[in-house]
C-alpha cells in the first residue's frame, strides 16, 4: 500500500470503529443515538468490529499474503453497516441518507483498492510494499 492509501484507510478503519465506540457509550449512558434506525448495542459493537478487522489487515499491509482479504472483510463490513443506515435514514425527515451514502462512496474508493490487493494476492504477487 501506498503510504497516502494507507493513511486514508486507517482513518476509515478508525472512524468505523470510533463511531460504533461513541454509540456504545451513548447507548450505556442511557440515550440511544440510533434508535431511528433500529440499531442497538449490538450493531455499535459490529461497527467497532468491523473497524478493527479492517485495521488489523492494514497493519498486516502484505506481511501475509491474505492480509487484503482481511481489509476487503472489514471494510465490505462497515460499508454494509453504513448502507443500513443509509437505507434506514432515506424518507425520514433528516440527511442521514444523504450522508451515510456519502460515507459509502468514500469507502467504495477504498475497495477497488482493496480488491485489486486481492487480486494481486490469488496471483502471489503480493507482498509489503511499505
Amino acid at each position: 500500500m501506498i503510504p497516502l492509501r494507507k493513511n486514508a484507510e486507517t482513518i476509515m478503519a478508525l472512524f468505523v470503529s470510533g463511531y460504533g465506540a461513541y454509540a456504545a457509550v451513548l447507548l450505556q449512558l442511557g440515550f440511544d443515538p440510533l434508535r431511528w434506525a433500529g440499531a442497538d448495542t449490538l450493531m455499535a459493537w459490529s461497527f467497532i468490529l468491523a473497524g478493527l478487522i479492517h485495521a488489523i489487515g492494514i497493519r498486516l499491509n502484505g506481511a501475509k499474503n491474505w492480509s487484503p482479504f482481511l481489509r476487503l472483510v472489514g471494510l465490505v463490513f462497515g460499508m454494509g453497516l453504513f448502507l443500513r443506515l443509509a437505507t434506514t435514514g432515506v424518507g425520514l425527515n433528516s440527511t442521514a441518507g444523504y450522508v451515510y451514502t456519502w460515507v459509502i462512496v468514500g469507502f467504495g474508493f477504498a475497495l477497488r483498492t482493496t480488491v485489486h490487493d486481492c487480486r494481486m494476492a490469488v496471483r502471489g504477487t503480493y507482498g509489503r510494499t511499505v
